[in-house]
C-alpha cells in the first residue's frame, strides 16, 4: 500500500499533533504517523515534536488512552515508538506538507516521506514492524484544530518477493569492509541460494570476503565455511533448482565455527573447534557471489550479516518470518538485502547501517518463490 496526503494547517497557532492513521483494525489497534510542532508537556505527558511512527496495540479503551497519544516514547500494554525523526523537525503554520506513506504488511516494511515544495524534508527509511497486516486509512488531529487534509490517495501493491540472479562469469555485489559492518571477532551469515540445474563440483562463493579469510561457499555440492585457513564442512548434497536457506556462524569466545541448513533442529552441518584465536582484517572487503577469483552461478536472497553469533532459535525463527519485525536483532545487523529494494546498481541495505551494496556485471532482479521457502520451513 502507498497513501498519498497533503497538509496544511490554516490557523497561526500551531502546538498540536497532526498525520495519518493506516493499518487500521479497531480503535485500539491501527498504525499512526503523527507530527508536532513544537515540544509541550500536557500534565504528565511528554508531547516531544517532529514526525513519529507509532504502533498502538491496547486493550484499553480509547476514553482511557487518549492522552496517552501525547506520548513520544513507547509505553508498556499501549504504544510502541517505531521510529522519530532524530533531527526532531517542526512542521509551519500555513504550509502545505506532502506525505507519502508506504507499508507492505507481507514483509512488514514500512517509510515515510514528506516533502515541502518537493523538497524531501523527512525520510525514515526503511521501518519494521509485522504487529498488523493491513487495515483501514484515516487522517488524524490531536489538539490541532483547522488541519486540511487534500489530494488525499493510495495505491494497492501486490506483494514484491525479488532474487538476485548471477552469471558466473562477473557478476556480483559489493558490501563493504568488515570493519564497516561491525564485524570483529563473532559473526553470522545467512542467505537463501537457488543453485542451477546441473551445477558442477565448482566453487560457488555466496558471501565472501576477496581473500576468503571469511567465506560461505559451496563446493563439490556441499556447503562450506572458511575463517583464516580454518575449513567446515557440509556432508549434505544440495538440490539444484530449489531454495535452500544456508548459515554460518562463529562464536569467538568458545572458538566455534558452525554451518547451518535449513533449520537447526534438523542438526548443524558442521561445528568445529578452533585452537587459537582468530583475528579478521578488519580491511578486507566482503562481497556477494565472489570470492576474489570465483563468481556465483544460480539465485540469492535474503542475504544477512549479523556482527555476533545468533542462537540457533533466532536462526531457525528467521526462516519462517518475511520481515525482521524483531527490533533488538535489527540493531545487530551489519547489512540485509531482501533484493526488494534496489536503485540503479545497489541492492539498498534494510539495516540501520544503510550499506548499499553496489552490483557489478550484469546481474538482474528476477521473482522469487522464497514466500513459499518460509511456508515449508515453518510448516515441515
Amino acid at each position: 500500500m502507498d497513501f498519498y496526503g497533503t497538509t496544511f494547517v490554516e490557523e497561526d497557532g500551531c502546538d498540536g499533533f497532526m498525520g495519518f492513521i493506516f493499518g487500521y483494525q479497531s480503535t485500539s489497534t491501527f498504525y499512526l504517523v503523527l507530527w508536532r510542532r513544537n515540544h509541550h508537556n500536557f500534565n504528565l505527558y511528554g508531547g516531544i515534536k517532529g514526525p513519529h511512527i507509532k504502533l498502538i496495540d491496547t486493550t484499553h479503551t480509547p476514553g482511557d488512552f487518549f492522552n496517552l497519544l501525547y506520548m513520544g516514547s513507547t509505553i508498556k500494554d499501549f504504544s510502541k515508538t517505531l521510529w522519530h525523526d532524530p533531527d526532531l523537525q517542526g512542521f509551519e503554520c500555513n504550509t502545505a506538507y506532502r506525505w507519502h506513506i508506504t507499508h507492505r504488511p507481507s514483509t512488514g516494511y514500512m517509510r515515510l516521506i514528506i516533502k515541502h515544495n518537493n523538497t524531501v524534508m523527512v525520510d525514515s527509511g526503511p521501518v519494521y514492524d509485522s504487529s498488523i497486516l493491513g487495515g483501514r486509512l484515516g487522517v488524524f488531529a490531536f489538539d490541532q484544530i483547522a488541519v486540511i487534509w487534500s489530494n488525499l490517495r493510495y495505491e494497492c501493491k501486490t506483494r514484491q518477493n525479488y532474487a538476485l540472479k548471477m552469471d558466473g562469469v562477473d557478476d556480483y555485489a559489493e558490501i563493504g569492509m568488515l570493519h564497516q559492518l561491525g564485524i570483529e571477532e563473532s559473526f553470522t551469515l545467512e542467505a537463501l541460494v537457488k543453485l542451477p540445474t546441473g551445477y558442477g563440483s565448482a566453487r560457488y562463493p555466496i558471501i565472501c570476503t576477496n581473500g576468503s579469510s571469511l567465506c560461505m561457499f559451496i563446493e563439490d555440492g556441499v556447503l562450506k565455511g572458511q575463517i583464516a585457513g580454518h575449513l567446515a564442512e557440509g556432508t549434505t548434497t544440495l538440490t539444484s533448482s530449489k531454495w535452500i536457506h544456508v548459515g554460518m556462524r562463529y562464536n569467538a569466545q568458545e572458538r566455534k565455527l558452525a554451518l547451518i541448513l535449513e533449520k537447526t533442529t534438523s542438526g548443524l552441518q558442521a561445528d568445529i573447534p578452533i585452537d587459537e584465536r582468530i583475528l579478521l582484517n578488519e580491511n578486507e572487503t566482503l562481497y556477494i557471489g565472489y570470492d576474489g577469483t570465483n563468481f556465483f552461478k544460480g539465485e540469492l536472497d535474503e542475504i544477512r550479516v549479523y556482527n555476533i553469533e545468533l542462537p540457533s532459535t533466532d536462526l531457525d525463527d528467521f526462516v519462517k518470518e518475511a520481515s525482521l519485525h524483531r527490533l533488538t536483532n535489527r540493531y545487530l545487523l551489519g547489512a540485509h538485502y531482501n533484493m526488494e529494494n534496489t536503485s540503479g546498481s545497489m541492492l539498498i541495505d534494510g539495516s540501520y547501517n544503510g550499506r548499499n551494496a553496489s552490483l557489478f556485471g550484469s546481474p538482474s532482479i528476477v521473482e522469487s518463490s522464497t514466500d513459499f521457502k518460509r511456508y515449508d520451513l515453518a510448516n515441515n
